[in-house]
């Protein structure tokens, strides 16, 4: 490290950079005094909340905590779907390929109890 600021470059770079370096503006005018005056006023109470702002203030916790019941609610008391003529097909045709793919394999005993299970389904 001590190699570095040896180094010859680095002194005309100094010595460029302090001939050229700017002047800093002047200060405007009565600066200080309108620090010690701005300083020796009273500072500003925060300000309370107005009763109309706190009101909105409580709308998003409890907007949030009746859109949360309303949720639970409707979840609870959703109706049970009766199962269609569709899901029978359904079952049907899964029973028919399975009894197939069971019926090349030389295995026909299971199929009975698939069969058997497809249709309590409910």
């Amino acid at each position: 490290m001590t190699q570095d600021l040896q180094n010859p470059g680095d002194e005309r770079l100094t010595a460029f950079l302090r001939a050229h370096a700017p002047e800093a503006a002047p200060p405007p005018a009565a600066l200080e005094e309108r620090l010690l005056a701005a300083i020796a006023q009273p500072s500003p109470r925060p300000s309370r909340i107005s009763a109309a702002r706190f009101r909105w203030l409580w709308l998003g916790p409890i907007g949030l905590a009746v859109a949360a019941a309303a949720t639970l609610v409707l979840s609870l008391h959703q109706p049970r779907v009766q199962p269609s003529a569709q899901d029978e097909e359904l079952a049907t045709f899964i029973v028919t390929n399975w009894q197939a793919v069971l019926a090349e394999d030389g295995t026909e005993g299971d199929a009975a109890s698939v069969s058997a299970l497809l249709t309590a389904m409910p």
